[in-house]
């Protein structure tokens, strides 16, 4: 042996001994003259190493589970108690120790049974257990594995961490009390608020980016963020906001109104295609800008007075403007951060954000991760230290999860709560305490292409509608005491039309057969099976089902149900499908936000194809219309011709938002627009 290590170059020895063998191993690698560093295993992880190796462990380096600095609750209170008992720290081998048969007793309570079968049977059934070593993953076949490892080195008679493991692995590990966990369905597809349509990314940007103005809770009056007051000309047609001078970007530079200005003209670039351009056509020569038709960014109507002072010229009078400045397509971004990083500025590296809260960790198949920005102008308000979004695939497990205390929050604009589950949880004499209904200002539905046959024929499409039960479907399917919905706008909403109008279409399966038969498929004779698409989601699916089922039973009509993630649904157009899931939540209290942004033919997404110049004419005069009875009698007539005359959108029911909130998450509401103000919230 000693031939070898004194005639063979090489950097380390791997020790595969354990204790107390080993440690006589080492003092005779060193007594021969070879001091290179000994790689032992985690079997070396004791400090008695000094007692028998002495000086000569020095320079000794292993592998361990256990790192008694981890911010965890368990690994806290285990070393603290440990401590307190028996004076010194603990090692790995004692925190492994406690780990077995803390999981031992948590399994033998969990079957019920002291009996190794049931012990077996259970731990087989537990995909992952949180000790002192941190979090476990449990295999099929029972087998126990610490996720995290670190590395240690004998140094000056103790082991000592190799380099600051703490930074590269507890970035994400979890301290539940100063920790709220909230579950998503889906991935989160940006954080880019140029690019924001779906509810999840909307949150978490109300988190990251302040807006001119926001909603007040409760009452949804217009309220001052990043701006500190506004004034508009007589005719409503030019708005100036004065700006905070206290708010600061991330690395300390002042966010001015030179940033809105520049965030507008980068949103309305017709090459950057940004998902919601159409909501600044409000402001003077946008469309234009945006059809390419006038090239000159700097002619769009909006401009900087100074360093905090931003003022909008309008294409027309809007006494709801000041809503719409807080919407992310007109929050400012830093300019330096997206010249700089391109589409990868929104990278926890690299982001830039304004808000309450700044982005640390996105790991987009699991999790994101914001924690409290302590550069906010308002950061000692800010109680709640970290937000985790949690990526869940279905509602079911996220109950599972809630029940386990593995989140805070289910339900409302987060990953939805089990319909099903609804009767058990209002009736469960600790979770109906946990339960909160409020109402969204949502409407669900169905959009038609209706450039596609067959649905192309007004005739098929209010054979369609006049075959779906509503009652049925929220009685049995969704048994959350949603309201029916036969037009677009939700109650609530100015301009929304009062039940007592009896705009839309009633189910009425007779009639559905005779129009589908005036179509020229009697019972549904010839006719090809039609394709519904929505996003991956117990919730849609069920309703997707429902609704195939209704036409097959009254119209003897094939619908092939088409699920995909929503990563694809959000961005696949719908020139390809016959009907698709379309929902829409209010931005701001007014039924333009319904009726002119979504089906406009031109001056808004449009996800139907649909052209009707009339309907576009009336919502045009509804936007410029200062007086109240006249816009509502416009916004009467286009309801009248989108859901009943050319039966382009299929309007469901209105939504609510049911929530299971912890009782640990104090000073909670719902928030019906926007994203959630967790500014505001605290634990206890």
């Amino acid at each position: 042996m000693s031939n070898v290590l004194k005639n063979t170059r090489f950097d380390a020895i791997f020790l595969a001994g354990i204790h107390p063998s080993a440690a006589e191993i080492i003092k005779q690698i060193r007594e021969v003259g070879v001091y290179v560093p000994i790689l032992g295993t985690h079997q070396l992880d004791y400090d008695e190493l000094l007692s028998i190796a002495g000086k000569t462990a020095e320079g000794t380096i292993v592998n361990t589970s256990f790192d008694q600095n981890l911010p965890n609750n368990y690994t806290q209170n285990f070393v603290k108690q440990f401590k307190k008992k028996y004076i010194h720290s603990p090692d790995s081998f004692a925190a492994q120790g406690y780990d077995a048969l803390k999981l031992l007793a948590f399994c033998i309570n969990k079957g019920d049974s002291p009996r190794p079968v049931v012990i077996n049977t259970t731990l087989r059934c537990m995909k992952k257990w949180s000790g002192t070593l941190g979090d476990y993953t449990i295999d099929k076949n029972g087998s126990i594995c610490p996720n995290q490892i670190f590395f240690k080195k004998f140094n000056h008679g103790m082991f000592e961490f190799i380099e600051d493991n703490f930074k590269s692995t507890s970035g994400i590990d979890l301290v539940k009390d100063v920790t709220i966990r909230i579950p998503v369905n889906g991935v989160i597809l940006n954080v880019d608020p140029g690019y924001t349509l779906d509810d999840t990314s909307i949150d978490i940007i109300e988190q990251l980016f302040l807006g001119l103005t926001d909603f007040t809770p409760k009452t949804y009056e217009i309220a001052p963020e990043l701006a500190t007051s506004w004034t508009s000309s007589s005719n409503n047609e030019i708005y100036t906001f004065t700006m905070r001078k206290d708010c600061v970007w991330t690395n300390g530079q002042p966010v001015t109104a030179h940033d809105i200005v520049w965030t507008i003209r980068r949103n309305i670039k017709p090459e950057n295609n940004c998902s919601l351009s159409h909501i600044l056509y409000i402001l003077k020569n946008a469309q234009s800008i945006h059809k390419g038709q006038n090239k000159n960014l700097s002619n769009i109507g909006v401009s900087a007075i100074d360093d905090y002072t931003v003022q909008f010229n309008l294409e027309y009078p809007a006494s709801y403007f000041p809503a719409l400045t807080g919407l992310p397509v007109f929050r400012p971004l830093n300019r330096k951060a997206i010249e700089t990083y391109g589409k990868d500025w929104v990278q926890p590296q690299n982001i830039q954000t304004n808000g309450s809260y700044r982005l640390v960790n996105w790991s987009r198949s699991s999790m994101m991760i914001l924690r409290k920005n302590i550069k906010y102008f308002d950061a000692e308000n800010v109680s709640i230290q970290e937000i985790r979004y949690y990526i869940i695939p279905n509602n079911t497990l996220g109950l599972s999860m809630y029940l386990c205390d593995e989140l805070d929050i289910l339900g409302a604009n987060y990953l939805k709560i089990p319909n099903k589950e609804l009767p058990f949880i209002q009736s469960h004499p600790i979770l109906r305490k946990q339960y909160y209904k409020e109402s969204k200002l949502n409407i669900y539905g169905y959009g038609f292409n209706v450039n596609l046959p067959p649905v192309d024929n007004v005739l098929v499409r209010k054979a369609i509608i006049s075959a779906i039960d509503r009652e049925r479907l929220i009685k049995l399917v969704l048994r959350g005491g949603e309201k029916q919905a036969k037009t677009l706008t939700p109650p609530s909403i100015f301009g929304a039309v009062d039940n007592a109008e009896d705009i839309g279409i009633d189910f009425n399966p007779v009639l559905a057969k005779q129009l589908l038969s005036q179509a020229g498929y009697p019972d549904g004779k010839n006719f090809p099976m039609i394709e519904l698409s929505y996003n991956i989601s117990e919730f849609h699916e069920q309703l997707a089902r429902a609704i195939s089922l209704f036409l097959e039973t009254y119209l003897n009509i094939k619908v092939k149900l088409s699920a995909m993630p929503w990563s694809i649904f959000s961005r696949t157009d719908r020139k390809s499908t016959h009907m698709f899931r379309f929902s829409w939540t209010a931005d701001y209290p007014d039924a333009n936000n319904f009726l002119n942004e979504l089906f406009h033919p031109s001056k808004s997404i449009n996800k139907i194809c649909w052209n009707n110049k009339k309907y576009a004419k009336i919502v045009e005069m509804a936007a410029v219309e200062t007086n109240i009875s006249k816009r509502k009698e416009f916004y009467k007539q286009a309801e009248k011709i989108l859901v009943e005359e050319d039966a382009a959108f299929i309007p469901l029911f209105y939504d609510n938002a049911h929530c299971l909130v912890k009782p640990r998450v104090k000073n909670w509401y719902y928030m019906v627009m926007g994203g959630q103000h967790i500014r505001d919230w605290y634990l206890k």
